[in-house]
Parts: C-alpha cells; structure tokens; sequence
C-alpha cells in the first residue's frame, strides 16, 4: 500500500512542490502563527510539515486502490456532500471546527465530489453524445454544489463550475450549450455585482449585511480596490505587489523576507509573493513550469488511460488544481481580483493539502490500473512462448 505506483513525474513534481513549500512556509508563517493561531511559529510549521506526510501518505493509499470504487459511491459523496454545506449554511459559517484538528471547509471536498459525479455522469449517458439531455444532466447536479458554496465561498463556487463545464466540453456536451450557459453566467454575474455594489453603498447596506448573500459587499469591493486601487494604503495585494516587485529576477534571501511580516495571509493566499520576493522572478517562473507540466502530464495520460470514467476523472482533478494555481499567482501578480484561493501543494491548510493529496491519489490510482491493464494485454515475446512451450512439452 505504500509504493511509489502511478506516474513518476507527477511524483516528482509534487515532492518538489512539497519541498518548495516547507521552505516557504517555514519563512512566511512567523505573523499568522502569533496573531491568528495563537501559537509559536515553529509549533505552526510542525504542524504544516504533519499535515503533508498525512497528504502524501493518503496519496498513497489511494493511488493503490481501483478508481472505479470512486465511481460505485459517487451518489453517496454527492448527496452526502449537498447535505454537509446545507448544514453549514444553517451554522452560518464557512468552516467546521474540529478539536486538535482544526477548521475543516466542505467546499474543498466538494470540488474534489463534484468532480467524481461529473465523471460518472459523463459515462454513464456517454450514448446521449451531444444531446440535450446529457448537458442538463451534467449541468445541474454541478450547478447546485457551486450555488450551494456561493454564498461563503465565490471563488471556489466559479472553480467547480469552470471544471465542470470542460469536463462537459470533453464529455461530448454541445460546445453551442457550453457558450451559452458561459454568457448567461457573465451576464448574471456583472448584474450582480453592479446591484451589490450599489445596495453596500446606500442606505440598504444595514440590512443587506444581514441577509444570506452578505458577503455580497465583500465581492464588490475586492473588485472595486482591483479596479481603482489605493497604492498608499497598507493592503495584503498592495504588499504581495512590492515583494514581486523586490525580488527582482534572481535573488538568494531565502528566510529574509520584509513583507510577510506584515501580512497576516503570508502562509496561504499570497505566499507565492513571498517566494518570489525572496527568490526573484525566474523561480517563480520555474514554479509556473511545474504546475504547467503537471497538467500537461494529467491530459497526456488522460488520453493514455483509453478508458471514459478514468480519462475525464484526470482531467477534471488535473484541471481543478491547475486552474487554483494560477488563480493565485494571478492575484499575487494584480491581474486579477482578491480571491483566497491558496497555492495547491504550497500554501499552508490541512484539510486543503489533505485533499490535494487525496486527488494526486487519485490520478495515479487512474494511471495504475490503466498500466496494469497494458502489461496484462500485452502479446507475449517468442521467448516467453518458446519457454511456455518448453514446460508444457516437459
């Protein structure tokens, strides 16, 4: 149960990762570990560094087990998942706390569940091949856990929604739907955010803070500080900014970094500032590369698999921590708005690296069965049959 089995490079380029991450966090953690954990830095790194051997430990496990088990009690993930974030959304909260473990968020397990049902549902009706069945099919059960996270959790809600719609691209959903459905979300989303701007910016923003969608108001001015920022003000984008900016395009200063000092989200959403501002430019682009050929290698091996449920259930997680990555990087660098998506592999949270782990598991688990099916395929040599020959003569 604990051999290295699947694909090596993936492997590889999660170990380094990994590596690249004890570096970092060890670095960054110092001003979140006092102000926000109430603990010393050391005891918070220890408690990381833990947290990664439990990843790669379930990653292996996993990746030793048949992916179609996955498949079997995907209706159950599901349903169980739906009813986990109802009942969050009733505690009005966006995470459950567990003693001696910490703050568990659901959504991270329902992107990993959403996922796993979309593979499912994709192969299940793979003869309703460009229908119009197959895309309402696919699209609403995915559609309900992104509506059910979005209200705590927007970034992730619009993640789960674009992996879901290429899966559905590559699943033999109509590319006519596909735009569709992109343009109405546009359209719905704009309105909305120009609504929520206006309502927090009148009279009505002391009772819309109490409504359900109250983190409306924070949405509206992320966008609203991207759009038309204050470079003089003291903000976590402004100094992930600077310490981008510091870093230069080489640099050896790894520990000595100024800006996570300051920044109580150092260790998570902007720690990729932090390695570039300690390590310059060029290692940040090596850390893009990484992530890149990750996902390069998850479609060459989804293609590989030759097998409908495996090849989309690659694809899907590939994607899903492909497309967190560079949400992030594009944060740190301004391109896009605040979003709170950490850096998959690298960013400090348990249940998040936990979960991370359990999907790389999952995608070697692909790769396995998919080998072990090619080796057990595979035409014998003429010496193995002379040698059988031999034996059956004897």
């Amino acid at each position: 149960m604990f051999k290295l089995k699947g694909d090596p490079v993936i492997w590889a380029i999660c170990i380094i990762l990994s590596c690249i991450s004890l570096i970092a966090v060890y670095s960054s953690i110092g001003y979140t570990a006092i102000t926000k954990m109430n603990t010393t830095p050391t005891l918070a790194f220890v408690k990381h560094a833990f947290f990664i051997i439990i990843a790669y430990a379930a990653a292996l496990v996993v990746s030793n087990l048949n992916y179609q088990l996955f498949s079997r009690i995907s209706t159950i993930l599901y349903l169980c998942t739906v009813a986990l974030i109802f009942l969050l959304m009733l505690t009005k909260s966006r995470w459950f706390h567990i003693p001696f473990i910490g703050s568990v968020q659901p959504s991270e397990w329902a992107k990993i569940c959403a996922i796993i049902f979309t593979a499912r549902t994709l192969t299940l009706h793979k003869d309703d091949y460009g229908s119009g069945k197959l895309f309402w099919i696919s699209l609403l059960p995915m559609s309900l856990i992104a509506a059910l996270i979005m209200p705590e959790n927007l970034s992730t809600a619009l993640l789960v929604f674009a992996v879901g719609l290429i899966m559905m691209f590559l699943g033999g959903v109509r590319t006519k739907h596909i735009l569709i459905t992109i343009g109405i979300l546009i359209v719905i989303g704009s309105l909305s955010l120009t609504l929520s701007y206006k309502i927090f910016h009148s009279e009505l923003a002391v009772y819309a803070r109490e409504s359900p969608l109250k983190r409306a108001e924070t949405w509206s001015n992320r966008i609203d500080h991207w759009l038309n920022p204050d470079e003089a003000s003291i903000t976590q984008e402004n100094m992930a900014k600077m310490a981008i900016a510091d870093g230069g395009l080489l640099r050896m200063n790894i520990g000595g970094t100024v800006h996570a000092r300051l920044m109580t989200q150092a260790n998570n959403d902007f720690i990729y500032a932090i390695i570039v501002e300690e390590t310059g430019s060029i290692v940040g682009i090596i850390i893009f590369l990484l992530y890149t050929i990750l996902f390069y290698r998850c479609i060459m091996l989804s293609y590989w698999s030759g097998r409908r449920y495996g090849g989309l259930l690659i694809i899907g997680l590939g994607t899903s921590i492909y497309l967190q990555a560079i949400v992030h990087m594009c944060v740190c660098v301004g391109i896009i708005p605040v979003t709170g998506q950490t850096l998959p592999l690298i960013s400090t949270g348990g249940t998040a690296y936990l979960l991370t782990g359990f999907s790389i598991g999952l995608i070697q688990s692909v790769v396995r069965s998919t080998s072990k099916k090619k080796k057990s395929n595979m035409p014998q040599s003429a010496a193995d049959k002379d040698i059988q020959t031999h034996s059956l003569t004897s």
